[in-house]
């Protein structure tokens, strides 16, 4: 497809905000486009799935303007990062920019005289944490030194000169506080010291539950936490995007009423692969999709309508 560069073009050069109606109406185009002005007669979130999950692998364009604003916030983690860009947005928006997407909303420094793009990739990232479990709040990399309660007493020490920033997993474990001597400091604490490690660990019990501060890494705040934008960072985001929406499964579960039978998702997953891996014809992947879709009207489905006539298949009557 030729149009899907194109638009990837503009969503890089201009990460503006763009508003649901614009994504509605390239969805209606593709449908058009797609249906050849008919009704369509599956649905688009079943079009635009991943082949491993039974879908067409059709382009979900809102996925792939997040993408673009994902590797933004890659590109803002970084400590000295070449693209000019990156400057100018810290420039308006301050040095803590990088902090932002892991800083809960109440807390967040109000960006008045942050540029727009600034503001559209926040907008982006907000909608995505409520929607998809790509970094669920609250997140392990949150970085407490921007707390209002944080001491600078309770900076980790380290034999470096530049002290590694503090994170949760610093202080807790397992959703309870770590011992003492799992205390990232080469000193034993004194009693000031305790009271601000408790008045911190309480501070964050009241934002969550602890435990959830304890969680693994999701695949994308791995990614983040390394420091280095990956190669093809969009396709990445975007297949990930992709696994991470429930696909639709209600043609399965017809299929298992008929047969009355229950299938596991591994077999599912070789069901969708044998779609389209089993023959290089298009046509015959064609009608193996249409089957799968459950598209044909079998004589089992015939028969409700018509009230009358066999639920047998014509070959085996």
């Amino acid at each position: 497809m030729s149009v899907l560069p194109r638009i990837l073009y503009l969503f890089q050069t201009l990460p503006i905000s763009l508003p649901r109606l614009f994504f509605k109406r390239l969805n209606s185009m593709f449908r058009t486009f797609v249906w050849n002005g008919k009704a369509p007669r599956v649905k688009l979130n079943l079009l635009t799935s991943p082949r491993s999950m039974g879908g067409m692998s059709m382009p979900h364009i809102w996925h792939y303007y997040c993408a673009t604003h994902m590797q933004r916030l890659m590109e803002w983690g970084k400590n000295a990062s070449p693209k000019l860009w990156v400057g100018i947005e810290k420039r308006f928006a301050g040095d803590n920019l990088a902090v932002l997407p892991w800083m809960p909303r109440n807390l967040a420094s109000p960006l008045h005289n942050a540029l727009p793009t600034t503001l559209a990739t926040l907008s982006v990232w907000r909608s995505l944490q409520t929607k998809l479990p790509v970094a669920p709040y609250p997140s392990p990399l949150m970085p407490l030194q921007h707390l209002p309660v944080f001491s600078r007493h309770l900076i980790p020490t380290a034999p470096t000169d530049d002290p590694p920033s503090p994170l949760p997993r610093h202080f807790l474990t397992t959703g309870a506080q770590v011992t003492e001597d799992r205390l990232p400091y080469s000193r034993p604490l004194g009693f000031l010291d305790k009271f601000h490690l408790h008045r911190l660990i309480s501070y964050l019990g009241s934002l969550a539950p602890l435990d959830k501060y304890c969680r693994p890494l999701t695949i994308f705040e791995s990614i983040s936490h390394r420091g280095t934008t990956p190669l093809h960072s969009i396709s990445l985001f975007y297949g990930l995007l992709q696994s991470l929406s429930s696909p639709p499964t209600k043609f399965c579960d017809k299929w298992e009423a008929s047969f009355r039978i229950t299938l596991k998702d591994e077999d599912w997953s070789k069901i969708y692969t044998l779609a389209h891996c089993c023959t290089p014809s298009t046509r015959i992947q064609e009608v193996n999709y249409k089957i799968l879709y459950r598209w044909y009207r079998t004589p089992d489905r015939l028969s409700h309508f018509s009230g009358g006539g066999g639920d047998l298949c014509w070959r085996c009557s």
